[in-house]
């Protein structure tokens, strides 16, 4: 069932004016002037032919007929709004019928140049005119409107969104960290430095340009080869947009580079290092990997057990354990003194060699996002929360289907003049960091400063104040930055993120719980739009319990 809707067909237009007072017809051969004022037809008669009438009925019913379907089902619809808002008490939101009004006025007044009269022409000419087109919008809009306040007033919390929006804001965890910063990104395309390195420029030394990326690449081939971390240097060195996830491009890689690199990674093992190789543009290094792989890791935790603890008091306690742990801690010591898992308290919470799927998902994915030696958590499941390290991490083949990762070093101009500029714009960013903290120095307002030098508008325009802050919105380095810092503290050097260069400041820290807050997340969704299902939802039900009866 579909939403109470309004379409201005010229014919229902010109059925609903015909329901207007009937006028007299002209009698044959005679002008409209020349009518006796006194000349009425009786109210059940539409029009005469000859003197023989046309009553009203006729025309009520052959209009219904034909257009009336679908018209009385919507005066059913505004007629069911207006009598359960009236058993709600509820009434419509004068001020948000005229926004809509006005702005059907700008919309539909558009194909006439704004011109109302010219509206007015051409709607009477349809059997309507301007003030009785507005008057049916205004009827709509008011309908629509008491909908929507009906929803409002009848609504019941859902647990089961309100926890999600929950999740969204305090995380799983209920901790939520208020966060405000200044960006100041920069990029090679920005006019300031158009002339620093020219088309011109780079293809009159384009022989000295491909000679520097055949040896970078080289280099960086033996660096992968001597045991580097290939994903490491992909994402410092590669042009390819898959420097992102360490230049891992999976089993479909054939075709994007060529031949000659399809063909290195198909003749070689898996684990070796193959380049550079010389594309189209570029010089390309490999990585044979296996398409399909077992994971295995070797970790250590701390697991706090909840039992029948205060579930809040144990996660908390496991915040202050990785924040100790981040601040240099032995992780073997804590294990030993805070772990409630009898199996590895006591070796340091050194796990035995596990694969993935041999632990519940929330562990393998939080092992995944780390590098070895960092810690991660808290994570938690329905036992307990979890404080975990990363000591190291293979993958093993299973089968013989390759897959690649890839470093891209390009020799075309727009990559090789983004590579030249990042100094030049690294140090252009730290000057002007420089001199937003020596306004900080002198007592300028933080949020005064992110509106003037920010460049990332949403945050700029609320001081800077990152709406909704979670762990990856910028990346891991800058949420270390912020678990780092007391509310009120600025960091003292700047974080660099995929967005730009960071000025940070920790506005606060929150704690609560899902139940504590329900009530005022209600409140706040009461607030939002609804969405056209829901508005189908209230309707339906209204309409079901309502005692309709229809002509036949």
């Amino acid at each position: 069932m579909k939403p109470f809707s309004l379409r201005f067909a010229p014919a229902v237009v010109l059925a609903i004016a015909s329901l207007a007072p009937a006028q007299p017809v002209i009698p044959k051969g005679a002008a409209s002037g020349d009518l006796p004022a006194q000349v009425q037809l009786p109210p059940d008669v539409a029009a005469t032919v000859n003197g023989q009438p046309i009553s009203m009925k006729e025309v009520n019913e052959r209009l219904f007929r034909q257009y009336g379907a679908n018209m009385l089902e919507q005066m059913i619809r505004a007629k069911a709004a207006r009598l359960e808002a009236k058993r709600l008490g509820v009434s419509h939101d004068e001020k948000a019928v005229q926004e809509q009004i006005d702005r059907w006025k700008k919309s539909y007044l558009g194909r006439f140049n704004n011109d109302e009269k010219a509206a007015d022409d051409v709607l009477r000419k349809q059997g309507s005119s301007w003030d009785q087109t507005l008057a049916m919008m205004r009827e709509h809009q008011i309908t629509e409107n008491l909908w929507r306040q009906i929803l409002k007033k009848s609504k019941s919390p859902d647990d089961e969104a309100l926890k999600r929006l929950f999740d969204q804001r305090y995380g799983k965890d209920g901790k939520r960290v208020e966060v405000a910063h200044i960006l100041l990104s920069g990029t090679a395309a920005d006019e300031r430095y158009a002339k620093r390195y020219t088309r011109r420029e780079h293809y009159s030394n384009y022989d000295g340009v491909v000679a520097e990326a055949k040896a970078l690449a080289a280099g960086l081939a033996q660096q992968a080869r001597d045991g580097a971390d290939f994903a490491e240097l992909a994402k410092e060195h590669s042009d390819d947009w898959s420097k992102q996830n360490g230049g891992k491009l999976g089993a479909f890689y054939q075709n994007r580079f060529g031949k000659a690199f399809d063909a290195a990674i198909a003749d070689g093992a898996i684990g070796d290092v193959v380049g550079p190789i010389e594309g189209d543009g570029s010089f390309l290094v490999g990585k044979i990997e296996p398409a399909e792989f077992d994971t295995s890791y070797r970790a250590r935790h701390i697991f706090l057990y909840y039992g029948k603890k205060d579930r809040a008091a144990v996660n908390a306690r496991a915040n202050d354990i990785l924040k100790k742990l981040r601040g240099g801690a032995d992780f073997a010591a804590i294990a030993a003194a805070e772990s409630d898992d009898p199996l590895t308290k006591n070796k340091g919470g050194q796990w035995a060699p596990f694969k993935g799927g041999q632990k519940v998902p929330q562990l393998t994915a939080a092992l995944d996002a780390v590098k070895p030696g960092e810690v991660t958590g808290p994570v938690i499941t329905p036992y307990g929360v979890h404080v975990l390290r990363l000591d190291g991490k293979e993958q093993v083949a299973r089968g013989t289907k390759k897959a690649a990762s890839v470093i891209v070093v390009s020799t075309q101009f727009e990559k090789v003049r983004d590579k030249k500029l990042q100094p030049v714009i690294a140090a252009d960013l730290e000057a002007k960091a420089k001199t937003i903290r020596a306004e900080l120095g002198r007592g300028v307002a933080f949020a005064e400063l992110a509106r003037k030098f920010s460049t990332e508008k949403l945050t700029a325009e609320r001081g800077g104040a990152i709406q909704n802050y979670t762990e990856h919105r910028y990346g891991p380095d800058f949420h270390a930055v912020v678990e780092s810092l007391e509310p009120g503290e600025v960091a003292k050097t700047l974080v660099k993120s995929n967005h730009g260069y960071h000025i940070v400041k920790l506005l606060g820290r929150e704690s609560t719980t899902f139940e504590a807050i329900k009530d005022e997340l209600f409140k706040e969704s009461l607030k939002e739009a609804p969405s056209p299902m829901e508005l189908q939802q209230v309707q339906q039900r209204v309409l079901n319990g309502a005692a309709v009866i229809r002509r036949k």
